[in-house]
């Protein structure tokens, strides 16, 4: 009767007789994994997990329920228990296909991607032709940033099937990732054209239209996503981005709130408004939100992390720490939210137990960026808990002057040229919600994507300066008998993960910062104010040392560096900085990437 009930859809007649059936038969794994099916699809995860490890005390060997507890498992983000369960559903049954797929895929999207490569050619011996490895594949070549095998593979599928709409959906993301904007909105136009109306395809036709400036058809494209899926939190996130950079502050939330009011047993959705709330400084509605969202949702991670930001914000520091200590003895905890313990820990001086939970961390990821941020800020207010020699990292700062191209006198009649250039690719009225500038804009995209003569030249000077870094890095790292990490000072290949272009206005500044996506991080200077240098206000200077969190007492930089046009600063990535404050009736434009290892894509 209850397998009836489950087949018809008739999930609490279900339940109902399978708890029935326990009673007489509390062994029975069948029933308890039916169980466990029921709460996955009621999207109560753990308690599909609990069930189906039930079953498995009973029955060791189903590799559909293993299969299963991975798929749950990632569901709460917890990637290393999704991904043992879908080994043992392997080993259990060597060709079982949708297992295969699914660690696959789990590796594509922890960013594993030489294994995910490696997995997938075994996959493919065992089961030949399978569109939906070769997707994978694609997509692991494109996080390997080898382009162009992703595009031969996709476009293998569309010789077999030239009208797949998955592989030109990857197609276009692929020559997203690429820079080639243009031709992305042409694959994702061809889709739309041919009759398909996803949600993903107008998403991504916004993500192409937003890097090349094109606020207007970006923001239209992320409402039809929105009219497709209501749910999908990141087309609401990038239209309130866009709005803020377009000057729409009057219309920035109207989508989020007719999304939250209407989709109350969303909860994606609803954490996601509260985050936003949150980044605009809206710090009561914040409180009113946490307030009345906390009775269903105080036993999730991600809501108790954000409910202690709402308490920061608001002065309250000591109920942000009960309430994440609270969170530390829950399953599921992620990286991200231990670290957010750390620095409320930091600001209550509850240094010891700041100090464990971070060394947790970095045993797990020793290359995680803010786990080092913190660290250095820990070592700072407690050298006696943290280790010290993390303060050295102001040795590993690299001043360069960037050669001008052969055509150019000199490097400030060259960086007069670039000026003129990146002036017509700042479109925005405001900073980005996401950034850490005030008073100024910064171009969307990846900036080393342009293929301007100006750009080209650039990125060629930033590769030499940072070659040169490196040796700089091992040579300084033996001298003073220091690795902040294990490839810190490997001399492997680079590449740069992000680049973009600031324009600070008169009161410009940015505030402290680091940069977790990168392994060096940069700062070059195009144009500057005249009070720039200034030795007495040090005003628009860069500065280390300060970290982006209120604590007790206030920590002063620990380096100044002078601008000068034509300098480029290389720096590690997760070293706190910021900038002093211009007073001038003119701008200030710089440069900047991310610079990180090829490892970094290719865990093993």
């Amino acid at each position: 009767m209850g397998f009836t009930a489950h087949k018809r859809g008739d999930f609490l007649d279900a339940e109902r007789c399978y708890l029935c059936h326990l009673k007489d038969f509390e062994n029975d794994f069948n029933a308890l994994q039916l169980l466990g099916m029921l709460a996955y699809k009621s999207a109560d995860y753990q308690k599909a997990i609990n069930y189906m490890l039930q079953s498995l005390k009973h029955n060791a060997k189903q590799p559909n329920t293993e299969n299963n507890i991975g798929n749950a498992y990632k569901r709460v983000s917890d990637y290393k228990k999704a991904r043992l369960h879908y080994e043992k559903a392997i080993q259990l049954e060597e060709k079982y296909q949708d297992a295969w797929n699914n660690l696959v895929s789990l590796l594509v999207e922890t960013e594993e991607y030489t294994e995910a490569l490696f997995l997938a050619n075994q996959a493919d011996t065992l089961f030949g032709y399978s569109k939906r490895l070769l997707l994978l594949r694609a997509q692991a070549n494109r996080g390997l940033l080898q382009y162009e095998q992703a595009i031969a593979l996709l476009k293998s599928i569309l010789q077999t099937e030239p009208n797949d709409a998955s592989a030109k959906l990857e197609l276009g993301k692929t020559y997203y990732n690429k820079g080639q904007c243009e031709t992305a909105i042409n694959y994702y136009s061809e889709l739309i054209n041919e009759g398909i109306n996803e949600f993903a395809i107008w998403h991504n036709l916004g993500n192409a239209y937003s890097n090349l400036s094109q606020f207007s058809k970006a923001i239209k494209a992320y409402q039809n996503s929105i009219s497709l899926n209501p749910s999908y939190a990141q087309s609401y996130k990038n239209i309130t981005e866009l709005k803020w950079e377009m000057g729409d502050h009057q219309n920035l939330f109207t989508h989020y709130k007719k999304a939250f009011e209407s989709s109350l047993d969303n909860v994606d959705l609803q954490l996601d408004y509260l985050e936003q709330v949150i980044r605009l400084g809206l710090n009561k509605e914040a409180l009113t939100i946490v307030e009345a969202l906390n009775d269903v949702n105080s036993l999730n991670v991600r809501f108790i992390s954000l409910s202690s930001q709402a308490y920061k914000v608001n002065g309250d520091i000591k109920k942000a720490f009960e309430l994440e200590k609270k969170m530390l003895t829950l399953e599921s905890v992620t990286t991200g939210s231990r670290l957010g313990f750390v620095e409320t820990a930091l600001q209550n001086n509850e240094f010891e137990v700041a100090h464990q939970e971070l060394s947790k961390v970095l045993q797990a990821e020793p290359e995680n960026q803010f786990a080092l941020a913190l660290s250095h800020t820990g070592a700072r207010l407690a050298p006696l808990q943290f280790d010290p020699s993390i303060l050295l990292v102001d040795k590993f700062i690299f001043e360069f002057t960037i050669k001008p191209p052969k055509n150019f006198a000199s490097t400030i009649d060259y960086c007069q040229a670039l000026d003129k250039y990146l002036q017509l690719l700042h479109k925005g009225k405001n900073q980005p919600l996401e950034q850490t500038l005030h008073f100024g804009v910064q171009t969307r995209g990846n900036l080393f994507d342009d293929t301007h003569p100006l750009i080209t030249h650039l990125v060629g000077e930033f590769e030499r300066c940072i070659e040169d870094a490196k040796v700089h890095i091992k040579k300084l790292s033996k001298i003073e008998n220091i690795c902040f990490y294990p490839s810190f000072t490997s001399q492997e290949p680079t590449y740069f993960s992000g680049s973009w272009s600031v324009k600070l206005h008169n009161m410009g500044y940015h505030s402290n910062h680091m940069h977790p996506l990168g392994w060096l991080s940069s700062a070059f200077y195009v144009t500057l104010p005249k009070e720039t240098q200034s030795e007495q206000t040090k005003a628009g200077w860069f500065y280390t040392g300060v970290p982006n969190i209120e604590l007790p007492f206030k920590l002063t930089p620990t380096r100044y560096i002078k601008p000068e046009i034509g300098k480029l600063i290389l720096f590690p990535s997760f070293l706190w900085h910021g900038t002093v404050p211009f007073k001038e009736d003119s701008y200030r434009l710089t440069v900047a990437c991310d610079v990180i290892k090829s490892s970094k894509n290719k865990k093993q």
